[in-house]
């Protein structure tokens, strides 16, 4: 039977729970940890980082990963410039901060499988220490009344004021708009998401989104996609917007904002913390449903455009 993408996405965040064990597990037996290339991360610690765990220089600049991340360089970046520069108090915050969270979650996990004993431990139980023991960082799962509004200023509306025309040619200005808004909408998809298909994309998003705990993560899809994120909210506010249409283009830049909140979200560990991982991939996983809606939505209305 298929596994489907809800469990698939669980499946991820089970996996990536386990390694934030292991992760404090392998930090006390170091000496023990697979470290397959002998960069001096190991082959856990290169998927975090999205190094290769088989090649010690991943960028090939001459350094190996291992020196690079513990001398504070990018090791997907080859020199020079690939200094990673942040400020030493955020830095030291921030690493306080995952390592209670791992902590937390550690010890969470610890009690979670004594209080077991010989039974198997489900991913409803993972999926349940997970949420518990993140639950201030993840917050409750957003609806579309529940995210931040926009500014509705920013809209271009046009109004579209056809009363006084015959049923022919009223229907005709608003299949007229419809199109030209769809028109715009496509074009807007299609410059700026990964996939040129639309159709495809939701189903290619939710694998990778999935594929992060595998052992051959596509890190890259998502740093291409986060950079998409501004410049499509900038171009969806330069889209006239038909009046009846106002509500779903509402939703559009709601939606987002909402990544690219998470994006720039300064309070939450970033990538390369194992637990930060985890809040990230459950943040983006609880706007899925609110993409799917979104294209679901899009889609009705394509298909209603009529030549």
């Amino acid at each position: 039977m298929p596994i489907s993408k809800r469990k698939k996405i669980l499946v991820a965040c089970v996996c990536l729970s386990i390694a934030c064990f292991n992760y404090v597990v392998r930090a006390q037996t170091s000496s023990t940890a697979k470290d397959s290339d002998g960069d001096g991360l190991t082959n856990a610690e290169e998927r975090i980082y999205g190094t290769d765990p088989y090649n010690p220089d991943t960028d090939g600049d001459g350094y190996s990963d291992g020196i690079e991340v513990r001398s504070g360089y990018d090791p997907l970046k080859k020199a020079p410039g690939d200094k990673i520069v942040s400020a030493q108090t955020d830095s030291t915050s921030s690493s306080a901060d995952s390592s209670a969270l791992v902590d937390k979650l550690s010890t969470n996990l610890q009690t979670l499988v004594a209080s077991k004993s010989d039974q198997d431990v489900s991913m409803d139980d993972l999926d349940g220490v997970i949420n518990g023991s993140l639950q201030n960082e993840i917050g409750p799962a957003p609806t579309w009344d529940t995210l931040p509004d926009i500014d509705h200023s920013k809209i271009k509306i046009k109004p579209q004021q056809y009363q006084n025309l015959s049923d022919a040619d009223r229907k005709a200005k608003l299949n007229s708009d419809l199109n030209d808004y769809v028109r715009q909408l496509t074009m807007l998809f299609v410059s700026n998401i990964p996939d040129a298909n639309i159709a495809e994309f939701e189903q290619t998003f939710q694998d990778k989104l999935s594929g992060l705990s595998s052992d051959d993560p596509d890190y890259q899809y998502f740093r291409d996609f986060a950079d998409k994120l501004q410049l499509m909210d900038d171009q969806a506010n330069q889209i006239e917007v038909p009046e009846a249409l106002v509500s779903y283009h509402v939703e559009l830049l709601k939606l987002l904002n909402a990544y690219i909140a998470i994006k720039n979200d300064q309070t939450t560990p970033g990538a390369d913390d194992p637990v930060g991982l985890v809040i990230i991939m459950n943040k983006v996983q609880a706007l899925s449903p609110l993409l799917t809606d979104l294209l679901s939505q899009f889609g009705t209305y394509a298909s209603s455009v009529k030549p």
